[in-house]
Order: structure tokens, then C-alpha cells, then sequence
């Protein structure tokens, strides 16, 4: 085995797949701890950004239901035959994340795999900040949940797009499977993490602006609050 650093991934760069009219980079910002929240000023910044973006949004509250959705409609769960950020780099989308987000220094990957498949370490959750010491205890979230995803325009997308999506690492998160759980497909105005909240919001909203995903008239409220916490 080998004990590799990783860097700590309560930070994440936003790059993501834009659907009309091919890719755009976005500018990106750090999801932090509760124990390393960012500059204020940068918070202000991001949280009015992250405001603007809520506001070009689309509204529909007529959206079709969750009722077609399933998860094989985002191909294989973890796929590395992606074309976002991570993908073709020869490990799945799983294990990406569990190094990305392992506590530096803490990631400890199985020999023969390439720097690939973690082993053992040690996570925090973003969602409660507590401590995750099993690998097996470690869930990686979609931010905006995938069934929400289907419900707000991933329903028309293609095959490629939606497994996209699925695996970008600028929507996934090494969480506590409590929380995970807890989530399920619920959106804002249904659920918000114990910590964190105004990071989770400003996640949220540009996820959905980056993958031009509409918004109901409550997630929208329940977002405009949240942002202003921050």
C-alpha cells in the first residue's frame, strides 16, 4: 500500500459541462468546513454571484414529475467514460472523490491500482462536520440529487449529458451516509445540512446555472433565504 497526500477537498474548482452550444469554464469557489470558512469578503462576493445566478434561473412549477426517472437513465454508476473533469483517468468516479476529499495526508490507496483505489483514511463531512473514519461509512453525494436533476430538464437531456452530470466532480461531495440518506432527492426548501448551509446553497445554484436546470417557485425562496445567511 501506498500513503499518499491529498489535497484537503472541502475545496473544490467549478468546470462544468454547459448544454447550449457546447462546454464553458466557470469561475470557481471553495466548499469549506465549518472549522475553515473563507475570508468574509469572499463570502459576500460569492453569495451575491451566487444571488445574480439564482436570479436568470428559470421558474417551472409545472415540471413533469420524478415518475420515469431511474438511475441506469445516468449510465453506470461512477463511470470513468466521462467527459468531465476526471474522466478517462483511468479510475472511477468513487475513488476520485474519496481522494479528493480524504483529510491531507490521510488516503491510503492500494498498491497495483495506479494511485487509484483508496483504501483506508480519514473524511469530514461537509453536511455535519463530523469525522468519518471507515471507508465504507463514506457516501459520495450528488449536490443536486439526480432524481431532482430528471425533474428540472434532465429528463430531455441525452444519454452522454446525464452521465456527465452524474460523475462531474464539481457536483459530488464524500459525505456522512446519515445525511445522505436523510437527503434522499429533496431539494432546499425540503432539506438543508446541519453546517454549512450557505456553501450548500451557493453549490446548488450553480450547479443548476451551469447545467441550465430550472427551479420551482418554493426551491427558490428556500434559496434566497439560504443566501442570505451567508
Amino acid at each position: 500500500m501506498t500513503r499518499v497526500r491529498t489535497k484537503a477537498a472541502l475545496g473544490l474548482a467549478l468546470a462544468a459541462l454547459v448544454f447550449a452550444g457546447g462546454r464553458q469554464l466557470l469561475g470557481s469557489f471553495a466548499f469549506h468546513s465549518a472549522g475553515h470558512p473563507p475570508p468574509p469578503s469572499s463570502t459576500s462576493q460569492t453569495s451575491t454571484a451566487s444571488s445574480q445566478q439564482l436570479a436568470q434561473l428559470i421558474i417551472s412549477d409545472g415540471r413533469p414529475p420524478t415518475a420515469g426517472y431511474t438511475r441506469t437513465a445516468y449510465g453506470q454508476s461512477w463511470s470513468d467514460d466521462v467527459s468531465v473533469s476526471g474522466g478517462h483517468n483511468g479510475c472511477d468516479t468513487r475513488n476520485d472523490i474519496l481522494r479528493r476529499d480524504a483529510v491531507t495526508g490521510t488516503a491510503v490507496l492500494k498498491a497495483g491500482t495506479h494511485n487509484c483505489k483508496v483504501v483506508s483514511g480519514k473524511w469530514i463531512s461537509p453536511y455535519t462536520g463530523q469525522p468519518i473514519t471507515q471507508r465504507s461509512q463514506v457516501q459520495i453525494d450528488h449536490i443536486v440529487p439526480l432524481a431532482e436533476s430528471w425533474r428540472s430538464g434532465a429528463y430531455a437531456w441525452t444519454a452522454d449529458q446525464r452521465r456527465n452530470f452524474a460523475n462531474d466532480p464539481a457536483e459530488l461531495l464524500a459525505v456522512d451516509g446519515q445525511s445522505n440518506q436523510a437527503k434522499s432527492d429533496k431539494a432546499p426548501e425540503e432539506w438543508t445540512p446541519t453546517i454549512g448551509r450557505c456553501r450548500y446553497a451557493q453549490r446548488w445554484v450553480t450547479v443548476k446555472r451551469t447545467y441550465r436546470l430550472s427551479v420551482t417557485t418554493a426551491e427558490r425562496a428556500a434559496l434566497t433565504d439560504l443566501l442570505r445567511t451567508c
